[in-house]
């Protein structure tokens, strides 16, 4: 699933507590979940998704996504870029 699909964040952003201006809820099922973050200096290409059920659920191939959002090449001039993962243990209230 895709939370944010090209939100852009500028570079006066660095480094700073940065509040996404959209609320996230839990639902079920729950349990153990992990959230993945990428960040980089250039936008993404976008992630092809469609919405089923309230959820944008990614319709691209694996090797797809990984291509867009990650890779190794030829050192040249290219963007920063930077990956976190949070793991996270979701409940019913």
């Amino acid at each position: 699933m895709l939370l944010l699909n090209e939100y852009y964040m500028d570079a006066s952003k660095v480094n700073l507590v940065y509040e996404i201006p959209q609320e996230f809820e839990s639902a079920a099922p729950f349990g153990g979940e992990v959230l993945q973050l990428f960040a980089r200096t250039d936008r993404f290409e976008k992630i092809k998704t469609a919405n089923v059920d309230g959820y944008d659920i990614i319709q691209e191939g694996l090797s797809d996504v990984m291509t867009k959002t990650r890779g190794m090449k030829a050192a040249k001039q290219r963007p920063l870029q930077a990956e976190q993962r949070i793991s996270i243990t979701t409940m019913k209230e």
